[in-house]
């Protein structure tokens, strides 16, 4: 059982302790009992004083050993003597006076065990002794006993009245707590409090019924976890309500409530919603400036650079639609650089805001806050997006093939775009287009042959067509599919090294324009290691290829 101390000091002492004759124990223990008598929690005590009490022996005084207060002293020592009587328990017969057990206490103090527990972080002072039977157990003496008490009267009068709580007292304190929660939403502490005063009982009695009723009773719980109220079907009713655009005074008048309430429920509906919501961003040290704000949101943006007629010019060929696409001013490095810094930021600031909210309490202004800062995040996503469609497009018609849908294709890449955007970090320095291409380009790479490979794989029809048709599938595989193909295994060979790259382009005949072909053996022989050797390294190549590429292109690749 691990001890945890505030003072490393009593810490040290309590691993010296244990390692002390148990003989010393009884002599030890009387020394803390007599010490706590002394202890005033407002003062502070030197350690050398306390090392004196327990061991009637003097030490030298040190200053790496500051003074304890007496409050921390009194819940350290009461853990040093746990601790250490249990690494070496004295028998009961050693110590002088009166002892209680753990349930002996319980029943004396008219408190459960839980409570005597919860007393002994207090002050409580425990010890473990050995029985007549030979079975280690906690007692409390009764001077330790007595302290307490004189020094807790009140603690241990509450917690002695929570037993003598009936069955309609405790239906009352949970009827009260739904007046509580009906008039505000709030945690269970706060309506602790409230049916406390309404009651006087003891707070801590009120929480513990709240959550003993909660416990007995899952289907009409008051709290959820975290000790928040939790959301009724009438606030579920609400919410779909508001969602589906009705005023609050509309709503108000269907559940026979006020509107206030209503306007509550929506702002805690809204929040909650909010807490669900995943909000990523790309973090910067320039984020946590306590003028951010500042330097980021109210900065002017960079002006455009003048562009070539030729740079806004559309290729030709494409749809008016496609077109019109180059009319969108392409961005500066300046440009995009300030507005990747402003959509992280506003979805930072956002997503601060939303964890350091409570949905109980949060108002209006707080929500309105966090939903337009993502709304201007999301409108300068679209604006870098927009600037960088034409990417897109380019990178199709590279492509695109016979079979293959120019349209569909772009609205692939586009979503490519979008995660791009959404991953890209600014502050590398990089290029914004540069690394979109090579997301599109890979995303192309994987699904451009992976759905010719399906087409041509799962084609349905005569089998007469497909005999027909067979060489003319070949011939259009060993064409632009194979281009593309090969262009992509060109990106991926990049993942391996040099060997690995060297056995797979032999082996499959990729080098010197292709044809040519080298057995395991032979590339064995090349390198100085066995077939079984060369086997190994070419899996391993393999596997790499796989997780950068789908498994319809790789088997395109292999028997292409």
């Amino acid at each position: 059982m691990a001890y945890t101390y505030t003072s490393r000091a009593i810490a040290e002492l309590a691993h010296q302790l244990a390692l002390s004759p148990r003989h010393l124990r009884s002599a030890q223990i009387a020394g803390i009992e007599k010490m706590l008598t002394l202890i005033e929690p407002d003062q502070v005590y030197p350690y050398e004083w306390v090392v004196f009490q327990i061991t009637g022996r003097k030490c030298p005084r040190t200053a790496d050993r500051p003074p304890i207060v007496g409050e921390t002293l009194i819940a350290d020592v009461t853990t040093l003597a746990e601790e250490f009587t249990r690494r070496g328990a004295p028998t009961r017969s050693s110590l002088a006076g009166e002892y209680r057990t753990h349930d002996e206490l319980s029943a004396e103090l008219d408190v459960s065990a839980k409570t005597v527990r919860r007393w002994r972080t207090k002050g409580l002072l425990g010890v473990r002794v050995v029985g007549d039977d030979g079975v280690t157990r906690l007692v409390f003496s009764r001077s330790s006993i007595d302290l307490f008490k004189r020094r807790h009267a009140d603690l241990v009068a509450r917690g002695a009245s929570f037993t003598l709580l009936t069955d309609e007292e405790r239906a009352n304190i949970v009827a009260l707590a739904r007046v509580e929660l009906a008039e505000r939403r709030e945690k269970m502490h706060v309506v602790a409090r409230a049916v406390s005063a309404k009651t006087g009982r003891a707070v801590e009695t009120i929480r513990y019924t709240l959550r003993q009723f909660d416990a007995a009773n899952p289907t009409d719980t008051l709290f959820a976890r975290g000790d928040g109220p939790v959301v009724s079907p009438s606030h579920l009713a609400i919410w779909k309500l508001h969602q589906a655009g009705q005023p609050a005074a509309a709503i108000a008048k269907a559940q026979d409530t006020d509107v206030k309430s209503v306007l509550a429920v929506i702002r805690e509906m809204e929040a909650r919603s909010l807490k669900d919501e995943r909000i990523d961003y790309m973090d910067n040290a320039l984020f946590h400036a306590p003028n951010a704000d500042e330097l980021i949101v109210d900065a002017p943006r960079p002006a455009a650079e003048e562009l070539g007629r030729s740079a806004m010019r559309a290729p030709q060929g494409l749809p008016p639609y496609l077109k019109a696409l180059y009319a969108i001013p392409l961005l500066s490095r300046e440009q995009e650089a300030d507005l990747f810094r402003r959509y992280n930021y506003l979805r930072f600031a956002a997503a601060r805001a939303v964890a350091a909210m409570d949905v109980h309490t949060v108002g209006r202004v707080v929500l309105d806050n966090v939903r337009d800062r993502l709304a201007q995040a999301e409108a300068i996503k679209n604006e870098i997006i927009q600037a960088n469609l034409r990417l897109v497009v380019s990178i199709a018609k590279r492509h695109v093939g016979p079979a293959d849908n120019l349209f569909e294709l772009i609205s692939d890449g586009n979503m490519s775009l979008i995660a791009a955007a959404e991953r890209f970090d600014f502050s590398l320095g990089n290029k914004f287009s540069t690394y979109a291409s090579w997301a599109i380009m890979k995303n192309f790479a994987r699904s451009v042959p992976e759905a010719r490979y399906h087409r041509k794989r799962y084609v349905t029809g005569q089998d007469e067509m497909l005999d027909a048709t067979s060489k003319a599938t070949e011939e259009s595989t060993s064409g632009s599919d194979l281009a593309v193909i090969r262009a992509a295994l060109s990106a991926g060979m990049e993942q391996l090294n040099d060997r690995e790259q060297t056995i797979v382009r032999e082996h499959f005949g990729l080098s010197n324009g292709g044809g040519t072909t080298k057995t395991l053996e032979e590339l064995g022989q090349q390198f100085g290691v066995t077939k079984e050797r060369i086997r190994q390294i070419e899996k391993r190549a393999m596997d790499k290829l796989r997780e950068a590429l789908s498994p319809g292109l790789l088997q395109s690749f292999v028997h292409a």
